[in-house]
């Protein structure tokens, strides 16, 4: 879905409901490195690209937004040494955001997800996570949450998602 579709749909019914909040779970890491790629040479995995946008509760973007995104790689691992498979970006000013990466695993007894912090001037800052609409894993044990279960889509070898944040004033 794009994100002007996406968020003709919110602004279509005046629901911008803050994005729910998990907590940034044990292994972040500050100071990750700024990229909108994940992706090395060599890296297993299926291709992924969320893109998406920032807003307030009125549906407007947040200026200065930033994204910090970390995730497992194809066995379920977190890099704790260094920033494989961790970065951050900050969007656009009319809040748009776009990552490119591997699709995570399920790993544990955890669904496939992705955690995500998001922060504005602004707004409070949250620690969530995008998790995956159809994922076999999502279960009420697996920590999922429909309200942050993104739909993806396949196109030319690449899933592909949009998630859009929105984010309480500060």
């Amino acid at each position: 879905m794009a994100v002007a579709a996406a968020v003709s749909e919110l602004e279509a019914t005046d629901q911008f409901i803050p994005t729910e909040e998990v907590g940034p779970g044990p292994f972040y890491k500050a100071g990750s490195p700024e990229r909108h790629s994940f992706r090395e040479k060599g890296m297993d995995g299926e291709p992924l690209r969320i893109n998406g946008k920032v807003l307030d509760t009125r549906g407007r973007p947040l200026t200065g937004a930033r994204i910090e995104m970390w995730h497992v790689n194809t066995k379920g691992e977190y890099d704790n040494e260094g920033f494989r498979l961790r970065g951050q970006v900050a969007c656009a000013a009319n809040g748009e955001y776009w990552f490119e990466t591997i699709t995570p695993v399920a790993y544990s007894s955890r669904c496939m997800h992705l955690h995500v912090r998001v922060s504005a001037p602004s707004a409070k800052t949250i620690a969530t996570e995008i998790q995956f609409d159809g994922d076999p894993k999502a279960t009420k044990g697996s920590g999922a949450r429909t309200s942050l279960a993104m739909k993806t889509a396949m196109n030319n070898g690449e899933r592909q998602g949009t998630f859009l944040f929105v984010l309480r004033d500060a």
